[in-house]
């Protein structure tokens, strides 16, 4: 807590950077010091430090998108890993290994259309969740990344849809897990997903 009349600190990661270059920032919810900043063309790493009177911040790694033309879209750390960092990638899904800023599993054409939200399961470690712009939203093994467990379509019009597990929000730009999701719930046969293809029609 600031004290009456005491401005917070503020840190600067990075340099300047375009109007709409900036894609997010994630904090690691198991390593509270390691934050990842997102831009259109690169993912870069900080390691923070607190001091007594001052805090820095210092670039730990950067690493670009894995495809010519592909852009971050969105990402979030994986709290079942710590150095692991889920990325939206075009349309395709990307884990980086943040200790080596190496690729882990990658899927590509994960949608038709690019990712714009992504989540990990907070009960049940490797399965991830997301969203893109061709109103899909999509649920993964990350050790079986050959095809999602489901998929469903979401008309974007609608803030829920009847057809989602209970307690479930759709929103076109985030996607959350909730706590009491049931596992039981996201594992149809794999032939119940529909091709990824092509978009669907609006």
């Amino acid at each position: 807590m600031h004290g009456a009349g005491v401005a917070p600190e503020l840190l600067q990661l990075g340099g300047a950077a375009p109007i709409g270059d900036s894609r997010g920032l994630c904090w690691n919810p198991v390593l509270p010091e390691q934050v990842a900043t997102l831009r259109r063309h690169s993912a870069e790493l900080w390691h923070l430090s607190h001091g007594v009177s001052t805090s820095s911040a210092a670039e730990a790694g950067c690493a670009p998108p894995p495809r010519d033309g592909d852009t971050f879209g969105c990402g979030r750390w994986d709290p079942h890993h710590a150095h692991s960092l889920g990325l939206g990638c075009g349309n395709g899904i990307l884990t980086l290994d943040a200790r080596t800023m190496r690729p882990g599993v990658c899927i590509e054409s994960a949608h038709a259309q690019p990712i714009r939200s992504l989540d990990f399961n907070p009960n049940m470690s490797n399965v991830l969740l997301t969203g893109a712009d061709d109103y899909y939203v999509r649920f993964w093994d990350l050790r079986k990344p050959s095809g999602p467990l489901l998929s469903l379509r979401v008309p974007l019009a609608r803030a829920a849809s009847s057809a989602l597990p209970a307690r479930f929000i759709y929103a076109p730009v985030s996607l959350r897990f909730a706590p009491l999701l049931s596992a039981r719930r996201l594992a149809p046969p794999l032939s119940a997903a529909p091709p990824l293809s092509a978009a669907p029609r609006l």
